[in-house]
């Protein structure tokens, strides 16, 4: 049986005809494999096993990391993001991005709640979006919540392009773990940044109302989008949704297909955090004798960061000069770069005189988040 491939094609087309793809490769039709996406997962922390932040904690608040790289954003609804663990994922893992409602309310018109992820543009450089050689790219993810229509979206750094994608839930499937696989079109429009900065949001949204909502879903769109237009209203009942085991994977052979899932070592995942969150808790450094001199810290990070972190004290900062421990109040000066932190503290009592000091109790926090 012959295949009407289409006439005048360009170099790079794809054609699929009996579940077979061919590209269109120096002047012929060739047929091409179709396997998965690449296996490398580009979401940082995808089973949630780092939050050194906040543990386990919860909150309501916009900017919440439950998970580290995972945050809550969030305006006009009340619900509660978490880390939750009470039994393993599908796939095996310890933890899962929870939402409780805390009150039920109608979508609002400037309204949304959900989990986000920013990814570094240097991480996504190979995506190439923004340019004729975008690649396709696959979003996997398990979830648990009511029936409905769900979904999320892809955005640019600045929020100036974005892709709405949704999903559904069957009555049969409500409140059960079901995976869903969405296949994402390139971008080859659009500022996409390939540094340091923010090169992609990733949101998993549970309400959104009218001013945020994509009305082409599953189109690129040149506007700040958060959910598509056939959002169902999470929030219209006391509801949970539970999020987990996310990987977003380039897809250069426009399979639309997920690679087999590999969970990576918490160590690993602990070092790939490192590079946006860190707390320093093993500086060393020279005690002054006098109150409010500046003590100074020093250590290597535990990886390079982004860039240049602010650095806060958590909860309490204490040095010891193995005789007295002494409580740092404020930085005076924070000389820190991506590779190692120093900071100069200033404390209500001094030391002994010549005497080294260390942080004994405390740690001061490294944060070059986007």
């Amino acid at each position: 049986m012959a295949i009407d491939f289409p006439a005048s094609p360009t170099e790079g087309d794809l054609f699929q005809s009996n579940k077979v793809l061919y590209e269109y490769y120096n002047g012929v039709w060739q047929a091409r494999l179709r396997g998965t996406a690449r296996p490398f997962n580009y979401i940082v922390n995808p089973s949630f096993q780092v939050s050194l932040e906040n543990g386990n904690a919860s909150s309501t608040a916009v900017m919440f990391y439950p998970a580290d790289q995972w945050h809550i954003q969030v305006s006009g609804y009340t619900g509660t993001g978490f880390r939750g663990s009470p039994a393993v994922t599908p796939m095996g893992s310890r933890y899962r991005l929870t939402m409780t409602v805390g009150t039920a309310a109608p979508a609002l018109p400037l309204g949304y709640w959900g989990f986000v992820q920013y990814i570094e543009g240097a991480r996504i450089a190979a995506f190439q979006f923004g340019t004729g050689l975008a690649k396709p790219i696959v979003l996997r993810f398990w979830f648990k919540g009511p029936a409905g229509t769900w979904g999320g979206s892809i955005r640019n750094g600045n929020s100036t392009r974005g892709y709405a994608y949704a999903f559904t839930v069957t009555a049969l499937e409500a409140n059960t773990w079901v995976e869903r696989v969405v296949a994402i079109p390139p971008d080859m429009a659009g500022t996409w940044v390939k540094d340091t900065n923010s090169g992609m949001a990733v949101w998993f949204t549970f309400v959104c109302g009218t001013a945020s909502l994509a009305a082409a879903p599953g189109t690129w769109l040149n506007q700040n989008v958060v959910a598509p237009n056939t959002l169902s209203n999470g929030f219209a009942a006391v509801n949970t949704f539970e999020v987990a085991d996310v990987g977003l994977y380039l897809d250069p052979d426009a399979t639309g297909k997920a690679p087999p899932w590999e969970g990576l070592s918490e160590r690993q995942e602990r070092t790939d955090c490192a590079r946006y969150y860190q707390r320093m808790n093993n500086g060393q450094g020279i005690a002054y004798t006098t109150a409010d001199s500046p003590n100074r810290f020093g250590s290597i990070n535990m990886g390079a960061m982004r860039a240049t972190p602010a650095a806060t004290i958590v909860p309490t900062l204490q040095t010891s000069d193995g005789f007295a421990n002494v409580t740092m109040n404020s930085f005076i000066a924070s000389p820190s770069n991506t590779g190692m932190f120093e900071h100069n503290c200033s404390s209500a009592l001094g030391h002994g005189i010549g005497r080294a000091a260390i942080l004994s109790t405390g740690a001061i926090a490294q944060n070059a988040r986007m």
